[in-house]
């Protein structure tokens, strides 16, 4: 995996205020991933989520979907290995970021 150098975007979430700050990474193969970097809200205690890195392929069908994206799947660049979201916040996060990602069907 390769972070893709100098792109840092802000997606505007789904539901509540403030953005979502995200990079974006590419495999060997040429696929796409997001990775959240950054809550942008103006509170003491914004909501958290993990660094995986989630493939824009795999989850794209629902970005706009009225269903959440339960238990998205992401790859974990520590460990080198695939772990399921467990924060209660990449759900809406991801499917913000793709909705600003991917132009609408």
């Amino acid at each position: 995996m390769k972070k893709v150098a100098n792109f840092v975007a802000q997606a505007k979430k789904i539901a509540g205020e403030g953005t979502i700050e995200y990079c974006l990474w590419v495999d060997d193969f040429g696929n796409l991933y997001v990775q959240f970097e950054k809550n942008n809200i103006d509170t003491t205690s914004p909501g958290t989520f993990t660094g995986l890195l989630f493939s824009v392929s795999k989850y794209a069908h629902l970005r706009n979907s009225n269903n959440a994206i339960s238990d998205p799947t992401g790859y974990d660049t520590n460990s080198k290995s695939w772990k399921i979201g467990e924060d209660n916040n990449n759900p809406g996060f991801l499917k913000a970021v793709l909705c600003n990602l991917l132009p609408k069907k």
